[in-house]
């Protein structure tokens, strides 16, 4: 009785910590902000270099730029400037924990326009929005930014925001909830639903989690990322369209209708679904009882067999518009910061 007691007790922490966790989860992860950040840094250098030195001398006031730079004792080959960059793009998701948590604005980092049953349109203007502050948080950091007047301290932390928040607008997930018959208000960006994971098939693994993954998953390694958004940018040449972060917005709508819910037609199951059950117990009078101070078994991983697969092709093409939407929002954000640096 006592196992069993435990057992239900920590199943039923993991089931209230999920449905108690942040609003949303961060917009890709470290490897998908940095490559945007390293795009959007070469970017800036090239076609404008002052302010590219502006926005470099505003990132050294940045309230973490000493502990930023302390990257370069392990990577001594990356420039100031690219570490500065790289590191101010994650700020806002780092803020979550540690000195700076006073910081955080986790309703910044999205918005969620209803997907609902019947909707047959991936077109962001016949939606409503749900819960998140995302264009306004981006609209609010970019003011503070122009603002000449304002400390140096607080530009920069305003400028570190918009290097983080352009990354978020361009996750597909960050801008849709799925609202039906099981999420009457919204399923916080696919945090809600579980798919069978491709990598570990016996695992299930949240949407929102597997599109932040989508790029590649967390590391250290900056070299190598650098390495990697150079090469991806490269492959990726053209002329940038003009676009306002409404557009980028619809477009972002569009891309999680079309292929982060294949139009309303995914399969997902639900956290009660892929919660592991708990242990067999024996219903013979002889058999064994747990000890009292016996060591208990925590929840096991989220299992996979009971989430439906992916369609055929979804990783493939999830990964595909991924890679190229993080180049072109690191393209994005180099513009958006050349027409700060003019006043525009």
């Amino acid at each position: 009785m006592i196992r069993i007691s435990c057992w239900g007790a920590l199943r039923a922490i993991v089931l209230m910590a999920a449905l108690l966790w942040h609003g949303q989860a961060v917009a890709w992860n470290r490897t998908g902000h940095w490559i945007t950040a390293v795009v959007a840094h070469d970017a800036l250098r090239q076609n404008d270099p002052a302010a590219f030195a502006a926005a470099v001398a505003l990132l050294r006031q940045h309230p973490s730029a000493e502990d930023w730079l302390s990257w370069k004792t392990e990577f001594p080959q990356l420039d100031d400037s690219l570490i500065l960059f790289m590191m101010a793009s994650v700020f806002a998701d780092d803020a979550r924990r540690g000195k700076f948590e006073s910081l955080d604005r986790p309703d910044w980092h999205y918005i969620n326009y209803a997907i609902e049953p019947g909707k047959t349109t991936a077109d962001i203007a016949s939606s409503r929005a749900l819960t998140g502050r995302l264009p306004d948080a981006l609209t609010d950091n970019l003011a503070l930014l122009r603002d000449g007047a304002r400390p140096e301290a607080e530009r920069a932390l305003a400028l570190s925001w918009v290097l983080h928040l352009v990354g978020d607008l361009h996750q597909p997930l960050h801008t849709t909830g799925l609202v039906n018959a099981d999420f009457p208000t919204g399923d916080r960006g696919g945090n809600d639903v579980f798919v069978r994971d491709p990598q570990r098939a016996e695992f299930a693994v949240r949407l929102h989690a597997l599109w932040d993954d989508a790029v590649g998953g967390p590391t250290r390694d900056m070299p190598r990322v650098v390495a990697l958004a150079r090469e991806w940018a490269a492959s990726r040449a053209g002329a940038l369209s003009p676009s306002s972060a409404a557009d980028w917005l619809a477009e972002s709508y569009r891309a999680s209708v079309e292929l982060g819910y294949r139009n309303g037609t995914l399969r997902y199951a639900l956290l009660a679904d892929v919660l592991p059950p708990p242990p067999e117990q024996s219903a013979t009078a002889g058999a064994p009882s747990a000890q009292p101070g016996a060591p208990m078994t925590g929840p096991q991983p989220l299992r996979g067999t009971f989430a439906p697969p992916l369609p055929e092709g979804y990783v493939q093409a999830m990964r595909s518009f991924s890679e190229a939407r993080v180049v072109q929002a690191g393209r994005r954000m180099a513009e958006l910061l050349r027409q700060v640096s003019a006043g525009r």
